[in-house]
């Protein structure tokens, strides 16, 4: 998530964090202000291994720094799901820096592509990583 105080929040669902929301047998610590846990120490790598799809036994230690990542954006993605009431994934932007349940999803960015038979209009997701395709925003096309 980037949180500069100038420059837009966004935050990008992904299918994990999804994954991790839907599967995660949460319980509240110590006091109301508690955080949810999902175990601790090995219990905790093994439950997120097998929320997240994957034989514990068989994640490596760098893929292990990973699932953490999902897992350490958790806070962010429940944050996300409540405030829109959706679980799609894709990305999502704060409409107020300042309100953090202000959670709304982004609009999609449309391009510009050339191809064989003209010019095509792609959304972000579409053009992928063809970085040819990323010509041109819409408006500015043909």
């Amino acid at each position: 998530m980037d949180d500069d105080d100038d420059a837009e929040v966004t935050f990008e669902l992904t299918a994990d964090h999804v994954r991790l929301l839907r599967a995660g047998c949460f319980r509240w610590g110590g006091s109301q202000y508690g955080l949810a846990q999902a175990g601790t120490g090995r219990d905790l790598d093994a439950n997120l291994a097998r929320f997240l799809g994957h034989d514990p036994d068989d994640v490596t230690p760098r893929q292990m720094r990973g699932l953490k990542r999902v897992l350490e954006a958790t806070e962010t993605a429940l944050a996300v799901v409540l405030a829109t009431g959706s679980f799609e994934p894709g990305p999502y932007r704060l409409r107020s820096p300042h309100q953090r349940m202000s959670w709304e999803r982004a609009p999609k960015v449309t391009w510009w592509a050339n191809s064989p038979t003209g010019p095509v209009q792609l959304t972000v997701e579409e053009a992928g990583d063809d970085v040819d395709a990323w010509s041109q925003p819409v408006g500015s096309g043909p």
